[in-house]
């Protein structure tokens, strides 16, 4: 199912390390340590790396030992990498591996040589012989520049809201914010998504790569679910999906970052009890039958439309559809953890309300493997601008703990600072200085220490250091106000929830807004910082003397 590295203790790691070499590639053998069946291998990398699946990938007991058909000698092969940055969100870095498997890029004689090997057969389930079709590359290594770090998130958008896809407003607030909150894969409710509508999609949201299962009986107006890629963040290049249930349950396998895969499970169950226990007895049977050609999710995440516990319900209570036993059968299967509550275990939040906040529930839910569980953060349940008397948009943050440690990156400077007045006087006060001292100058008193561009130099640092201090004061402030919002919101929803009333409910429905709108103005801000910053580096300049800066802030202000 991934791209995984064997670990000494037999545990399968991300692929973020040396690659191991043919000869120890197939030296491991399954052997029996402490009751469960592990490999062994002789280049074990010496630091361990976060697996993207714990669970067991011995289905040698459940699909035989051998499948014909497919080659029993790995090759070994090198892959020359393009060190030309990506021009558009859709272009990707050749690859050229030796040898090619299905949907692998075409060769190009433009590459230099690379010391990494790629390409290589590898074995995410070593209970299979390697001939196996499970052990068989399900995506084609890539180049392409991706983060170690993944945001998924998880909303019910209740329909298009348009009857085309142009003229849907929901749409254009879903691509802004994807692109401003750098989510690299989200999963979508409700699409109501028809072919004539994904080909919209692919022309006015070319930033955006979306698999929909549309509902089989209705797709324009009932059901269905689909998986949003970010082309600038994700490798959407031979992303392979299987449409376990239609409308209901779509998984998809992509490279997440390297020679690292991921595969997510998009779901959109059923409000009736019944059909929501077959729907997750069918698919756990589907993966558990279809010998490894179908993977095990790393990510089970989507509207679940039920409760595993009555806290999680208001007013508390336990309906014949929560729990199901079918989804704990799914849940084993894939050993998967309901992350946020595992990391908020005594909270309590609702991911689902009516306008009138009389009934909530946590019905949207992430579901990740352990180790991933260890390498997430930054779990969220907040409401969007696409709903906000429904669904809030559930998500994560995915760390690959195998990447080297990167700094922050360059510093700029805050659009918002520019409305600030203690900042533009401080600017003012830097810049009269530095005129003065450029006034005072003469050539023939030229030094090291006494030039016109140390004297730049000292009048940017001037800047950068009062920009620097205004921006922690605005943070500091802005934080403060949230938070106090936050335990505004916390205390009205402790209070409806002891003592149910119209005034309770009022206050709690006052507060929520009240956050909600701090957070959409704080988004505004972001984008419109993103904007500015767009049209500057998009931009040719000559550079300028300090006295044309300064006159130009002046003229700014007056």
């Amino acid at each position: 199912m991934s791209a995984t590295r064997v670990r000494e203790d037999g545990a399968e790691g991300l692929g973020g390390g040396q690659p191991p070499s043919p000869d120890s590639q197939y030296n491991g053998e399954a052997t029996a340590r402490e009751g469960e069946n592990v490999c062994a291998d002789s280049r074990s990398p010496a630091r361990a790396s976060p697996r993207l699946g714990s669970h067991s990938r011995d289905h040698t007991s459940q699909h035989g030992a051998h499948h014909p058909g497919v080659t029993d000698t790995p090759t070994p092969a090198t892959s020359p990498n393009a060190h030309t940055a990506p021009v558009n969100p859709d272009q990707q870095h050749p690859l050229q591996p030796q040898t090619s498997w299905p949907g692998t890029p075409a060769d190009s004689h433009s590459q230099r040589s690379s010391p990494i090997t790629l390409g290589l057969p590898h074995r995410p389930y070593p209970g299979l012989p390697r001939t196996s079709p499970a052990n068989t590359r399900r995506t084609p290594l890539s180049t392409k520049r991706t983060l170690a770090r993944l945001l998924v998130a998880s909303e019910n958008m209740r329909g298009r809201g348009n009857t085309t896809i142009v003229g849907s407003a929901k749409w254009k607030k879903l691509k802004a914010s994807i692109l401003t909150d750098k989510i690299g894969v989200m999963a979508i409710q409700e699409t109501h998504l028809t072919p004539s509508h994904m080909r919209e999609i692919e022309q006015f949201h070319k930033e955006l790569y979306v698999i929909n299962s549309a509902h089989p009986d209705n797709p324009s107006g009932a059901g269905g679910v689909a998986l949003a890629f970010n082309k600038f963040l994700t490798n959407t290049n031979g992303i392979q999906s299987h449409e376990l249930i239609p409308g209901r349950a779509l998984l998809a396998t992509f490279n997440w970052h390297k020679d690292d895969e991921l595969t997510v499970l998009a779901i959109y169950a059923p409000n009736d009890a019944r059909e929501s226990r077959e729907m997750w007895a069918t698919i756990a049977n589907k993966i558990r039958h279809s010998g490894g050609r179908i993977p095990k999710p790393d990510v089970i995440l989507g509207d679940m439309n039920f409760v595993e516990d009555n806290v999680d319900r208001f007013p508390m209570a336990l309906h014949s559809i929560d729990a199901p036993d079918s989804f704990d059968d799914l849940k084993r299967l894939c050993n998967v953890t309901d992350g946020w509550r595992a990391t908020y275990p005594s909270s309590v939040e609702y991911s689902w309300r009516d306008a009138s906040r009389s009934s909530m529930s946590r019905i949207d839910r992430i579901y990740v493997t352990e180790p991933l569980l260890d390498s997430s953060r930054n779990w969220k349940i907040e409401t969007s601008s696409l709903n906000r008397d429904d669904h809030s948009r559930v998500s994560v943050e995915l760390v690959n703990l195998d990447m080297p440690e990167i700094g922050p990156g360059r510093w700029s400077m805050k659009e918002s600072l520019l409305h600030c007045p203690d900042f533009l006087a401080a600017v003012e006060t830097a810049g009269q200085h530095a005129l003065t001292r450029l006034k005072a100058y003469s050539e023939d008193e030229r030094t090291p220490e006494n030039n016109p561009q140390i004297i730049y130099d000292e009048f940017k640092r001037s800047v950068i250091t009062a920009a620097k201090r205004h921006q922690r004061e605005i943070n500091c402030r802005r934080r403060k106000f949230i938070d106090e919002l936050e335990k505004e919101r916390d205390t009205a929803k402790t209070e409806m929830r002891l003592n149910l009333s119209d005034d309770t409910r009022k206050a709690f429905k006052a507060a929520e807004k009240k956050l909600e709108d701090a957070r959409s103005g704080l988004m505004d801000a972001t984008l419109a910082h993103r904007n500015a910053r767009n049209w500057a580096e998009g931009e040719t300049y000559q550079d300028q003397t300090v006295e044309s800066t300064v006159t130009t802030r002046l003229e700014w202000r007056n």
